[in-house]
């Protein structure tokens, strides 16, 4: 699977709520607001060494990121933006951040400078960044970065690896020194170099956040009472005010989704959300799925705990067809919740 993750940051009242999910961690927990997002009604916001980090599960050796950044206040060495982290050794191996004066650099760890732009990057606009790195503890890795679909690197013969245990399979945003200095990101996207589709830069992609706006089968129970579809089409999640519940096994509720703008051309993959807790301490397991067409997909069994959590199944194809998604399919899908434990 090339396409391994994406998020827009758009369905969460507070980045605490981000981060309610098995494959994000911080130690310092950044912001979601909602002023100037570069897509959707929020961003992720980074200030006085926060940070965030994004779990994936790659094949091979490659890795491409892309993520839409606006810098509140000029760039200088004190932020980074993107980091190639590796889980098992708990360290950075490769990151694109700014220098003192404010221009582009490619770092393996955090220090060793790599490559370093001749612009200063500008404060107050959204820009665009892909970073696709062939991971390699010898001098057999490669680096592209793409800054608003142009590259403007493209190094060979460099290592990209800090030593060959590294298992580089995370993705960390950070405001690293402290100083008030701020930036947002938006529309991130992780890939690697497997398979056929979604196997390389993806360009300037767009998050859209569809919502729930028709009950197509109601078997879960509404509280308030009135549509199913109502109570969970939250535009930031409002937990325990509006909710349905299921007290066993068996019930399904299944909606029908928002449809794309009608601009929309390529869609590069789907991906289903939910947030769920239990009432007590009873075992209880639950999924997603989604219908397109006849065919019926469903996403991992999820454990819920007795507090707010979010699960997610990530479909880069339409299973009805095993082919990229269309607008059209994405239009008529129907998605929902079971509980099977």
């Amino acid at each position: 699977m090339a396409l391994l993750f994406f998020e827009g940051f758009d369905k969460y009242a507070t980045a605490t709520q981000m981060l309610q999910q098995a494959n994000y961690a911080s130690t310092t927990t950044p912001a979601i607001v909602t002023t100037t997002p570069r897509t959707g009604r929020g961003c992720l916001e980074f200030w006085n060494s926060q940070n965030a980090r994004f779990n994936v599960v790659p094949s091979g050796n490659t890795l491409i990121v892309g993520a839409g950044v606006f810098f509140v206040a000029a760039p200088n060495g004190n932020q980074l933006p993107i980091q190639l982290w590796a889980s098992n050794q708990a360290r950075v191996n490769l990151t694109l951040g700014t220098n003192g004066s404010g221009q582009l650099q490619l770092r393996r760890d955090t220090a060793t400078v790599l490559w370093t732009g001749t612009d200063v990057e500008p404060a107050g606009t959204w820009l665009h960044y892909e970073l696709k790195a062939v991971l390699d503890h010898t001098t057999n890795g490669a680096i592209t970065l793409r800054r608003n679909g142009q590259i403007v690197a493209a190094l060979t013969g460099v290592q990209t690896k800090l030593a060959a245990a590294d298992v580089v399979d995370a993705v960390r945003a950070i405001e690293n020194g402290g100083s008030g200095l701020r930036f947002r990101l938006d529309d991130l996207y992780i890939c690697d170099g497997s398979g056929t589709a979604n196997n390389d830069f993806l360009g300037q992609r767009r998050v859209r956040t569809l919502l729930p706006n028709a009950d197509l089968q109601a078997e879960w129970t509404a509280t308030p009472v009135g549509s199913n579809a109502a109570r969970v089409a939250d535009a930031a999640a409002d937990d325990d005010t509006g909710y349905v519940s299921a007290v066993a096994a068996g019930p399904v509720d299944r909606y029908g989704l928002e449809d794309l703008p009608a601009s929309v051309a390529t869609v590069s993959g789907v991906r289903l959300s939910y947030r769920v807790r239990k009432q007590d301490a009873v075992p209880a397991e639950t999924r997603c799925f989604l219908q397109s067409s006849a065919t019926v997909a469903q996403g991992p069994d999820d454990a819920p705990d007795v507090t707010y959590r979010y699960f997610s199944a990530l479909f880069p194809t339409d299973p009805a067809t095993g082919a990229a998604w269309t607008p059209s399919a994405v239009n008529a899908l129907g998605v929902g919740i079971e509980r099977i434990l």
